[in-house]
């Protein structure tokens, strides 16, 4: 299943990065202006799942961008790349607790690891992807960890 969930992300990718690209305006703003970092985590579940009560749970300067009822992305506002992945830990960590039978896969990436808000959201996906094809459900995978994932298999 998580093969059909890959090539229906892949799929939809384009509407999925307009939607992202969209609600990054204000981030991306305030990291050339200010000087701030965010960081991007997107889950997927193989079954479909109501995930808009996370809207609830995150900070109100970060920002939660539903793509589907299988995909959903959180932006975090003023992080770090470790700040970022421990945020996206805390997310997990919630979901664990509200549907303790499904698996979610999580993709990270932190806005110093690419500087083109396109070529972010696709490394994105593409940690979101790798997760999905070698079934590393339940845990937030960062995009730089797939080069150490590589290298341990």
């Amino acid at each position: 299943m998580p093969k059909k969930l890959v090539n229906m992300i892949r799929e939809n990718l384009n509407s999925y990065e307009e939607k992202i690209l969209k609600a990054l305006s204000p981030f991306k703003y305030q990291k050339e202006r200010y000087n701030v970092g965010y960081t991007l985590a997107v889950g997927a579940t193989v079954e479909a799942i109501d995930m808009s009560g996370f809207s609830q749970i995150i900070r109100e300067t970060d920002a939660y961008v539903p793509l589907d009822e299988h995909v959903a992305v959180v932006i975090f506002a003023f992080n770090d790349q470790e700040q970022g992945i421990k945020a996206a830990s805390n997310l997990l960590s919630k979901f664990e607790m509200q549907y303790f039978t499904q698996k979610i896969y999580l993709g990270i990436i932190n806005a110093e690891e690419e500087e083109q808000s396109e070529l972010l959201v696709k490394k994105l996906f593409e940690t979101l992807c790798y997760s999905l094809v070698h079934g590393m459900s339940n845990q937030a995978l960062d995009f730089e960890a797939i080069n150490d994932h590589k290298a341990a298999m």
